[in-house]
């Protein structure tokens, strides 16, 4: 992989941290009742968008971040 490729990465990566991060931070300004039912209807899409950031991670040789 060459550096321009890695650095397509690393920004893919960064997208993905920063979406998460972003609609994370959002629900925790809602109502507790409406942030569990969002989080219900929508924790399988944010785990493969997880797993997606790892598997690029893993591209770039780097471990992922560690669980919360």
């Amino acid at each position: 992989m060459d550096e321009s490729e890695r650095q397509a990465v690393r920004s893919a990566i960064e997208a993905l941290d920063g979406g998460l991060q972003g609609i994370l931070r959002w629900m925790y300004t809602l109502k507790p009742v409406l942030r569990n039912e969002l989080l219900q209807m929508t924790g399988p899409q944010m785990e493969s968008l997880r797993e997606a950031r790892n598997r690029l991670a893993a591209l770039l040789g780097e471990s992922p971040p560690p669980a919360r």
